[in-house]
């Protein structure tokens, strides 16, 4: 049974950092409880109507922005409305992280892990870093309104944190980078199925790259009794898999699909969030190295070649080998 008579579990899961050169590759999970009448499978194309008297899909001073990151987020335009929406939704859970490790624990993942990279270690980002703390409880108070009418209750969030030297030793081990988003989404599905106790759970994950085929992986993944092509196209491949305890996960990978479903989007939100402030410690270290003209990095490839032709001088000391900084591709 799920908490709170709920019919099942939905969970989003996104990435942000798959591409660049510098920095960690995060995966962002997002969960709800349904509760309301109906499949779970249906509930997706309910998500904005039954939260709209807490979120939006654009920035507005009453609501808790939700969308694709890349539209709440820019380096011009600062952390500002993607941290109130994902500090507020934490808040809602009673968390509030005071720093980025403290961030990193709420979101379940280890922040003793940051020791092996000087630019990490021994250093932290107070939070809020750029929003007002509150606009996050506002944001607090008001999805905990909406939630006593809503099919819908958030769960929570998790994050999956591939630091740099992580990342390198993976692609070194298999010769594909690919296998890292995979085996991270392999990890968070295999979790909620536990967590889900026999129950129903339906997972939306936005899809990379130009695999349609992931039968075979959600059969390796999860080792359940069937596994059932429901579709699978160009936009969208979908299975149903049933496990040997009774649980049944439908599990939908669809292009784009942080523009369509709302627990990808605020999976997305919380990746990149999590990837900006990595990025904040990593700048900051190599400024303090080589002085206050050196010109911040986002990770991304072109700049990051930038990047290392300036700090090429404070990597010379030995003080850590390259590979733990500049990820394998």
């Amino acid at each position: 049974m799920h908490p709170d008579g709920a019919r099942g579990i939905i969970i989003g899961i996104d990435e942000a950092g798959y591409g660049p050169l510098l920095g960690p590759s995060v995966l962002g999970i997002s969960f709800f409880a349904y509760r309301g009448e109906g499949a779970v499978g249906a509930a997706p194309h309910a998500f904005w109507k039954e939260l709209a008297g807490a979120v939006s899909l654009k920035p507005a001073r009453n609501r808790i922005a939700i969308a694709d990151s890349k539209t709440l987020y820019s380096r011009a335009g600062g952390l500002g409305v993607l941290e109130e929406s994902v500090l507020g939704l934490l808040a809602a859970r009673g968390k509030r992280p005071a720093g980025l490790r403290e961030l990193l624990a709420a979101l379940g993942e280890r922040p003793e892990a940051l020791d092996r990279y000087p630019w990490y270690r021994g250093r932290d980002v107070a939070l809020p870093a750029a929003a007002f703390r509150p606009v996050i409880e506002a944001h607090a108070a008001r999805l905990a309104r909406c939630e006593e009418r809503s099919a819908f209750v958030f769960r929570g969030l998790r994050a999956r944190v591939v630091t740099e030297g992580e990342f390198t030793e993976v692609v070194g081990r298999t010769g594909n980078k690919a296998m890292i988003g995979l085996g991270c989404i392999g990890e968070a599905l295999r979790r909620v199925c536990v967590r889900s106790r026999g129950g129903e759970v339906l997972a939306l994950i936005d899809r990379q790259g130009g695999r349609t085929h992931y039968g075979r992986f959600l059969w390796k993944a999860l080792s359940p009794r069937r596994v059932l092509v429901i579709r699978e196209s160009e936009e969208r491949s979908a299975y149903r898999v049933e496990g040997a305890d009774g649980t049944v996960m439908t599990v939908h990978f669809t292009v784009e699909g942080e523009k369509g479903a709302l627990p990808v989007a605020l999976a997305s939100m919380a990746a990149k969030y999590v990837r900006e402030l990595h990025m904040e410690l990593l700048n900051r270290y190599f400024i303090e190295k080589v002085g206050p003209g050196l010109r911040p990095t986002a990770g991304y490839v072109k700049d990051a070649r930038r990047f290392l032709a300036d700090i090429e001088g404070a990597c010379a000391g030995g003080e850590f080998p390259l590979e733990l900084l500049v990820r394998q591709r």
